[in-house]
């Protein structure tokens, strides 16, 4: 929800690092769509201290993937609740010079829509991050899994040679 995207936000606030870094997605009241860029400070948590071994080659992976401009693709972060996924994100921005993008979960089933690409055409080699995305894999039912699909448009159809954007996502089940 946007509240939930709103908190994310404002809890960041706490934290250091320059205007344009962290953004927030949006949709407007007049029904149209925003990217705000925000100042806000942001840790770079020591790795050593807040993860284990096992993190370490992982986190050289992603951050190269991360890092690469030609580089597309979906960064998956799974664990329990209150296990660190947000400290490591927090540590992705501070540490990767690029513009990443919280987009709220309930606008990622829209991701495809054609009001959206315009703003995704004007932010090349953007990582948009979707935290607790745990509810977007359930079983839709006979509907199809939407979310699914666009994730993967964006991250390596053709739709990606246009957008050049990567995702982080967060799941805790």
């Amino acid at each position: 929800s946007f509240e939930k995207a709103e908190r994310i936000i404002l809890d960041s606030f706490r934290y250091g690092i320059g205007p344009g870094k962290l953004s927030m997605f949006f949709q407007d009241g007049a029904g149209g769509f925003r990217v705000m860029d925000h100042k806000v400070n942001m840790p770079n948590p020591d790795l050593d201290l807040y993860f284990n071994e096992s993190l370490k080659d992982a986190d050289k992976k992603i951050t190269h993937a991360l890092n690469d401009y030609n580089s597309k693709g979906v960064v998956l972060l799974h664990g329990a609740k209150g296990t660190g996924k947000t400290t490591y994100m927090r540590s992705l921005i501070s540490r990767i010079n690029k513009k990443f993008v919280i987009v709220p979960v309930d606008m990622i089933f829209g991701l495809a829509s054609p009001g959206l690409l315009p703003h995704f055409l004007n932010m090349p080699d953007s990582i948009l991050v979707l935290e607790d995305a745990d509810q977007l894999l359930a079983d839709r039912q006979g509907m199809g899994n939407d979310f699914v699909t666009n994730i993967c448009e964006f991250s390596d159809g053709l739709l990606s040679d246009c957008v050049n954007l990567k995702f982080v996502l967060s799941f805790s089940t």
